[in-house]
C-alpha cells in the first residue's frame, strides 16, 4: 500500500513539473509574439527582459525549446554562444504539413 501511494506521489510530482514546463514554454511564445518585428525576428534579449529572467536562469531553462521551435541567427547582445558565435535572434520555425504526418 505505501510504495503505490508512493508511486502516485511521484506521478504527481512529474505531472506537476510537466504542467510548469508547459507553462513557461507558453509564457515564451506569448513574449516572442509580441516582440517579433513584422518578419517574424525576435531578440532573446528582449524576451528575456519582458519575462523578468536573469540571464542564467532564461537561458538554461528555454534552451531546448528555442533549439526545437526557433531557427537560431547570429547577431543580438546576449543569447546563445556557439562555436564563438552570438546568436541572439531568433525566428519561430515554419511547419510544414509532411511533418506532421
Amino acid at each position: 500500500m505505501m510504495e503505490e501511494v508512493r508511486t502516485l506521489k511521484n506521478e504527481v510530482k512529474a505531472l506537476k513539473e510537466s504542467w510548469k514546463a508547459r507553462v513557461d514554454t507558453t509564457a515564451f511564445d506569448d513574449a516572442y509574439s509580441r516582440i517579433s518585428d513584422s518578419l517574424g525576428y525576435a531578440s532573446l534579449e528582449r524576451i528575456r527582459v519582458e519575462l523578468g529572467m536573469g540571464k542564467e536562469e532564461f537561458y538554461s531553462k528555454f534552451r531546448k525549446h528555442v533549439e526545437e521551435n526557433y531557427e537560431m541567427i547570429a547577431g543580438g547582445d546576449d543569447g546563445y554562444v556557439r562555436k564563438g558565435v552570438l546568436f541572439g535572434i531568433i525566428k519561430r520555425r515554419r511547419v510544414i504539413k509532411d511533418d506532421l504526418m
